[in-house]
C-alpha cells in the first residue's frame, strides 16, 4: 500500500468500527449474578428476648440477639430435623437459687436430628471452695428423655457452658450424639453423655471441662480433651471406655481403653 493513503485507510476503518457499536448508555442497573446467603441457606430468624423461645418447626434457625430468661428454659427444640445456629449470643439467667421453679435448662432439646453451635449459655452456680454454691440454670443443654424420640443423632460445637449446674447433658445411650469444641466452666458436672449411671454412649472431641465440682467428662470415646475438676466430694474426672490424648488433674479417673496417655 501507498504510505500516502496509510492515514485514509485507517480513517476509515476506525470509522466503521464506530459505527458499528450499540449504544453507550446502559438501559439499567447491574442485575446480580450471584445468590445471597439467604438464598443459598434459607435462615428463621429467632429473635432474642425474655422468655423461652420454642422450636416447633424442622428448619435453619439462626438466634438474633442475646436471650435473658428467669427460672425458665432459655431455648426449647420441639421439633426433629432443626439447626440452630446462636450467631455468639448469649442465652442467661437472671436466677440465683438452685431449683427454685424446678429443672430448667438453656437449651432443652425434647427431638431428634439437632445441630446447636456457635454461642453461650451462661448461668450463676460457681465453684467456692471446691463445692458447689449459686444456682440458675441445671443444665446448659439437655435432652434425651424419651427413647427413640427425643435426644438422639444431635451434635453441638463450638458452644461456651458457664455456670450451670450440669454442663451438657444427654441421657439415653445414642452413640449418635457427638460434642466437639465445647468449653464447660464451673458448675457440678461438665459433659455426660449415655445412659445413668454408665455413661458410656456418644464422643466428646477437642472439649474443655474446668472447675467442676463432680463429675468431669463422661462418655464412649473421649478424645484430645482437657478435664479439670475441683470438688471436695471425690469426683470422677473422666469415665469413658476409650480415651486417647487427654489431659487430666483432679479426680479420678475409669477408662477401659486409653491411648496416648499416662
Amino acid at each position: 500500500m501507498n504510505p500516502r493513503f496509510l492515514p485514509i485507510a485507517v480513517s476509515a476503518a476506525l470509522a466503521v468500527h464506530a459505527a458499528a457499536q450499540g449504544p453507550l448508555t446502559p438501559p439499567g442497573p447491574p442485575a446480580p449474578v450471584m445468590k445471597t446467603l439467604a438464598q443459598i441457606e434459607p435462615r428463621v430468624v429467632l429473635p432474642g428476648g425474655t422468655t423461652t423461645r420454642v422450636i416447633s418447626q424442622p428448619g435453619n434457625y439462626v438466634l438474633a440477639g442475646d436471650i435473658t430468661v428467669p427460672d425458665i428454659d432459655g431455648i426449647r427444640i420441639e421439633a426433629d430435623d432443626v439447626t440452630l445456629d446462636l450467631n455468639g449470643f448469649t442465652i442467661a439467667t437472671t436466677a440465683t437459687a438452685p431449683g427454685s421453679a424446678g429443672p430448667y435448662r438453656g437449651i432443652f432439646i425434647l427431638s431428634k436430628n439437632v445441630i446447636v453451635r456457635n454461642g453461650r449459655i451462661k448461668s450463676n452456680f460457681y465453684n467456692d471452695s471446691a463445692n458447689l454454691a449459686g444456682g440458675g440454670f441445671e443444665a446448659g443443654i439437655e435432652g434425651g428423655f424419651n427413647m427413640p424420640t427425643q435426644g438422639f443423632n444431635v451434635l453441638v460445637e463450638d458452644v461456651q457452658v458457664i455456670g450451670c449446674r450440669h454442663g451438657i447433658v444427654f441421657y439415653w445411650p445414642e452413640s449418635s450424639i457427638v460434642i466437639r469444641n465445647c468449653m464447660v466452666r464451673d458448675g457440678q458436672s461438665g459433659i455426660s453423655v449415655g445412659s445413668w449411671p454408665t455413661f458410656a454412649e456418644g464422643r466428646v472431641h477437642n472439649c474443655t471441662v474446668q472447675q467442676t465440682t463432680g463429675s468431669g467428662i463422661a462418655a464412649n470415646l473421649v478424645t484430645d480433651c482437657e478435664i479439670f475438676v475441683n470438688g471436695n466430694s471425690a469426683p470422677i474426672a473422666l469415665d469413658a471406655t476409650i480415651a486417647r490424648s487427654c489431659v487430666v488433674q483432679g479426680g479420678s479417673q475409669t477408662v477401659n481403653h486409653r491411648y496416648d496417655m499416662p
